[in-house]
């Protein structure tokens, strides 16, 4: 019976104390993978929206005109693409297939700028798609890249929390959400001041609310 009862003896608080620290090592060491990947998906969709920047311009350089808007495209570039109308507006909202806006990537893809899209448009790491838009809300005017969830024909559904929006406008341009190059929004499926609220990011928000806009 002594045998049976000292072969059943509990942890001791050595072996308890070993276990902790194993197992909190073990947490710590998934916490910092999860955040070196969601570091590095960032970073990968701060390259690519630079890289479309530049796509883009080799593009106007190229055939003087802009992607999807292109009127040649068929004659220029590969005869089954349908051409623009050359006005030198990018017209319709960017997952409208029948528009130059869902032509774009098309256009660019063919041209050997970018990788093959086939006739869709750039997904990223980080989640959702890359559109393009002429005048995408009305503060901004021109053409712009917009990271965001699909809503029905345009990309602005919320894709980013605004700690995620912020870091990448940092790294492209400023931490200013409503002003230079790089900015962000509310994504038109969430509460208006989930992401950009009194002209500055909504920090306490955790929730994805942001979309992201890049000027071309």
């Amino acid at each position: 019976m002594k045998k049976y009862i000292k072969n059943n003896d509990g942890f001791s608080l050595v072996e308890v104390a070993i276990a902790l620290v194993l197992i909190g090592l073990i947490i710590g060491g998934v916490l910092k993978g999860q955040e070196l990947i969601a570091s590095a998906k960032i970073n990968a969709t701060v390259q690519n929206m630079e890289g479309y920047r530049v796509a883009i311009h080799l593009f106007q350089e190229r055939y003087g005109a802009l992607p999807g808007d292109f009127s040649g495209a068929s004659q220029y570039i590969r005869r089954d693409l349908r051409d623009g109308n050359g006005n030198g507006i990018v017209e319709g909202e960017g997952l409208d297939p029948g528009t130059e806006a869902g032509n774009f990537w098309v256009h660019l893809s063919a041209a050997n700028l970018i990788q093959d899209v086939g006739s869709s448009v750039p997904s990223e790491k980080i989640g959702g798609v890359v559109t393009v838009q002429n005048n995408p809300t009305p503060d901004r005017i021109g053409l712009w890249l917009i990271l965001g969830k699909s809503h029905g024909r345009s990309g602005q559904g919320a894709l980013l929390t605004p700690t995620q929006a912020r870091t990448i406008c940092q790294k492209m341009d400023s931490a200013d959400p409503l002003s230079g190059s790089v900015q962000a929004g509310d994504g038109l499926d969430v509460t208006p001041g989930s992401c950009v609220t009194n002209g500055d990011f909504k920090g306490d928000n955790t929730q994805t609310s942001c979309v992201l806009y890049v000027r071309v």
